[in-house]
């Protein structure tokens, strides 16, 4: 697996390579596109003054261009040549050096030049021009001239109706040696300038990745005994810091995490410990002497309380421990969310009874939704549990039902709320207990509603403390309208 310094050497000098390669490329057909402008301006003007050697005579067009026996056309070794053919492409004038070549018709029309990259008639590469003008009818006329075509001519001459092509070709080789030699050399700057590339990118990656070595030294420095320590993003760029800030905000969450783990064990072992040691402190005082059967019979029945309380908090216990392994897979189905109400109600109207509270059930008629069965049992029997065990004696409980166009809302209120505005804001929290002296009797553990919390967000209901409610503690549980509805 390559490291990060290697992948990043490779891309940027990969990309500098590119761009070097690209601008090289550019500079190239720039300095080709004009060169080969020059060349052809040059030609063409070189074909102009050739056409100023032709005329229109009574006999026909004539060309002094051979009689002049240019030396450029002339020498078998010849870089330039040239063809004169009329409209129907019959040859008129050629230059010797031409020998028995046809040079190929390009097109061109008056004032219309065409340019050609071509073979030569010796084999070398060259530029051919073609040129279509009117050749000139000498007359003696003071101030006549023509200017109907790119080939100026002389003052004193009006020009023939018929048309004439000249061919002309030079070689390239002057310009091929040039763009020889600057390929070359754009080569040889492209090769130099790769090779002293690798190492000052390899020296600017390093450099670069001197934050990111340094915090990886933090982070091996952190003891997962101390999650307190954060590393610092101070020294560091704008692309570390960003990852920097993200890993203190994971040791912070870490951090907490660990804290509510030790705090939840801690407490798990108060809770447990305190039935365990009632139930000793109970049987020990018991056996201690002899005693008769209703002594006992009141002893052992202490003793099932405290164990039947212990087993309610395994028991949620177990639950927050499935919820948060994600081991819960609710099953949704149409729930008659009345009756599963009136049997939370009847499961804790005997300690109800015992505490002189009244209940009062305001139902609406089918109120139906869909959820999970087994878990809106456990809300709504920990939601009714709650409220008897923490309504004031000769209190009052009030549960309703009833349908909204969200679906069904099941509000349960008691009497004798004691919390403050705060203390609401953590009655889901684990072990959160409002009145600390109900810790010392081992029969409420403050995960009732810690687990209804639960059960609510893995199921997607809204469960919510009215926080206005005064001396009413009041809990909503809004659930989903029935399948289809």
């Amino acid at each position: 697996m390559k490291s990060l310094r290697s992948r990043l050497l490779l891309q940027v000098a990969g990309g500098v390579a590119v761009l070097l390669l690209l601008t090289g490329a550019v500079v190239y057909w720039l300095v080709r596109a004009t060169l080969l402008a020059e060349f052809d301006a040059a030609l063409l003007a070189e074909a102009t003054t050739l056409a100023s050697m032709v005329d229109h005579e009574p006999g026909g067009v004539v060309s002094d261009i051979g009689e002049k026996k240019i030396a450029l056309f002339e020498a078998r070794d010849a870089n330039a040549f040239y063809a004169l053919r009329d409209a129907k492409d019959r040859t008129i004038d050629r230059s010797r050096s031409v020998g028995s070549h046809e040079f190929p018709r390009l097109g061109a029309r008056v004032d219309q030049p065409v340019f050609r990259t071509e073979s030569l008639p010796d084999g070398r590469s060259g530029r051919i021009v073609e040129v279509a003008f009117h050749p000139a009818l000498e007359l003696d006329v003071d101030d006549e001239s023509a200017s109907s075509n790119t080939i100026e001519q002389p003052a004193g001459k009006v020009l023939s109706p018929r048309v004439v092509r000249l061919s002309l070709a030079r070689s390239t080789q002057s310009i091929d040696r040039s763009l020889s030699r600057l390929a070359w050399g754009l080569a040889g700057i492209f090769t130099g300038g790769t090779l002293l590339l690798i190492p000052m990118v390899w020296w600017l990656v390093r450099s670069s990745l001197k934050p990111l070595a340094a915090t990886s030294a933090e982070i091996a420095a952190i003891d997962g005994q101390d999650l307190s320590l954060r590393l610092n993003a101070s020294d560091a760029p704008a692309e570390v810091s960003g990852v920097i800030e993200r890993l203190n905000d994971l040791l912070a969450r870490l951090q907490a995490a660990f804290g509510r783990e030790r705090e939840f064990s801690a407490n798990v072992a108060h809770e447990l410990r305190t039935p365990l040691a009632g139930m000793r402190s109970t049987l020990e005082v018991t056996l201690s002497r002899q005693r008769d059967a209703g002594q006992y019979r009141e002893s052992l029945g202490e003793c099932l309380r405290m164990t039947c309380e212990t087993e309610k908090l395994v028991g949620q216990l177990l639950s927050l421990a499935r919820i948060d392994a994600g081991q819960l897979e609710p099953k949704f189905v149409d729930t008659n969310v009345n009756e599963e109400l009136e049997a939370a109600w009847k499961a804790s109207e005997p300690i109800a009874q015992s505490k002189a509270v009244s209940g009062r059930l305001e139902l609406d008629s089918q109120v139906v939704a869909n959820t999970d069965l087994d878990c809106l049992r456990i809300l709504l029997r920990n939601l009714v549990d709650n409220a008897v065990a923490h309504c004031d004696p000769n209190g009052k409980i009030q549960l309703t039902t009833k349908t909204c166009h969200t679906g069904v809302q099941v509000v349960i209120s008691n009497s004798g709320n004691r919390l403050t505005r705060g203390q609401l804001n953590r009655v889901f929290d684990r072990f959160w207990q409002g009145d600390p002296q109900r810790t010392a009797t081992g029969t409420h553990a403050g995960l009732g509603l810690s687990l209804c919390r639960e059960l609510a967000n893995r199921l997607g209901l809204a469960l919510a403390v009215d926080p206005d409610g005064g001396e009413l503690f009041t809990v909503s549980l809004d659930l989903p309208s029935p399948s289809g509805a």
